[in-house]
């Protein structure tokens, strides 16, 4: 609808104005444009925000589950790299306690007598002991 204009004549009581009523109508009509209009453009500019918290809810969900996948990973590889240092303190401290035993000893370590060691050992410090009796 087009804007309605209130003819207010040409000087005041002259009575080539609108009626009262024609005026009002006038009125009421050009006020219930507006407020639709601005309640359209208000229910658009919500759904949009809408559609925006949740693009961008989707995608702070998205961050965290890569952050958690990254955390779990380098915790992954954290594990495996100090089971690796382990290991290898482990491996260090079985050849110095294997080169003490060859250096002090005069006794033959075999392979067979290594796995006697190791099946009778009930712990990793139960080999470095028989290793250091030798």
């Amino acid at each position: 609808m087009a804007k309605q204009v209130i003819n207010i004549g040409t000087a005041a009581n002259d009575g080539s104005g609108d009626p009262l009523r024609t005026a009002f109508t006038k009125t009421n009509e050009n006020f219930t444009e507006v407020y639709n209009t601005s309640q359209s453009s208000f229910n658009l500019a919500n759904t949009v925000n809408v559609s925006v918290q949740s693009s961008f809810t989707q995608a702070n969900t998205a961050n965290t589950r890569a952050q958690l996948a990254f955390d779990t990973g380098n915790t992954v590889n954290v594990s495996v790299q100090s089971s690796f240092g382990q290991a290898n303190t482990a491996n260090v401290k079985a050849q110095a306690a294997f080169d003490k035993a060859n250096t002090t000893s005069n006794a033959t370590i075999t392979i067979v007598s290594l796995k006697s060691l190791v099946a009778n050992s009930a712990s990793y410090a139960d080999f470095q002991t028989a290793i250091a009796s030798l």
